[in-house]
């Protein structure tokens, strides 16, 4: 499991690999569900499409808001809150499959729209 990291405004390499610059793979476990609720709660209370993963190895990353985790070559859920460099508190993920319906719903009607 990997959450990306992206920057898109990444001066790193002007040349014909600069754009391979911008996005980086980091691998990530989930942490347990009561273990996660627990280290949140002081914080506030984790939502049931919510959960926690933590970086499997220290690097020095700063993570925006959004930043997609990918299982395989599948998006499955987004950096949602949290500290950013993940020193001290896990990344929160929404778990997007819980959203299935309300996407479709939404792209539907967006459809029906135009």
């Amino acid at each position: 499991m990997h959450l990306i990291q992206w920057n898109p405004f990444t001066t790193e390499n002007k040349g014909p690999f600069a754009r391979s610059n911008r996005f980086r793979l980091h691998f990530v476990n989930i942490m347990d569900r009561p273990k996660c609720i627990n280290y949140m709660a002081p914080v506030v209370d984790l939502r049931s499409y919510e959960f926690c993963v933590t970086l499997q190895d220290r690097v020095n990353v700063n993570f925006e808001h959004g930043a997609a985790l990918l299982q395989g070559y599948n998006v499955t859920g987004f950096f949602s809150w949290g500290e950013r460099q993940g020193k001290t508190l896990p990344f929160i993920i929404v778990y997007i499959p819980k959203f299935k319906d309300w996407l479709e719903d939404i792209v539907s009607l967006q459809n029906i729209l135009l």
